[in-house]
């Protein structure tokens, strides 16, 4: 009975891994859109980090800090904040 359990929540864990690398691919291919720097483009990059610390731990690291450089230039401090939450989450 235990393995079956075991089974079943690894078989979770792979649909859960695909469906945030589906959401990386999603933000990732509107990302271009955002010619401007501002909180809409700042967003963006959180959420791939995000998602991108959960799934592939390093690979969230480049758009945290891309997000910490606009929102520093833009004045954004929640950006700014929310940017080295993550940067200090993925070490």
């Amino acid at each position: 009975m235990k393995a079956f359990w075991c089974i079943l929540l690894l078989c979770q864990l792979g649909f859960a891994q695909q469906a945030e690398e589906r959401q990386i691919d999603s933000i990732l291919s509107l990302l271009p859109s955002y010619a401007m720097d501002d909180t809409l483009k700042v967003n963006a990059l959180l959420n791939i980090s995000r998602l991108g610390l959960k799934t592939r731990s390093l690979k969230g690291q480049p758009y945290a800090n891309q997000a910490l450089s606009i929102s520093k230039k833009i004045g954004w401090t929640e950006g700014e904040a929310r940017a080295n939450f993550l940067i200090g989450n993925g070490y």
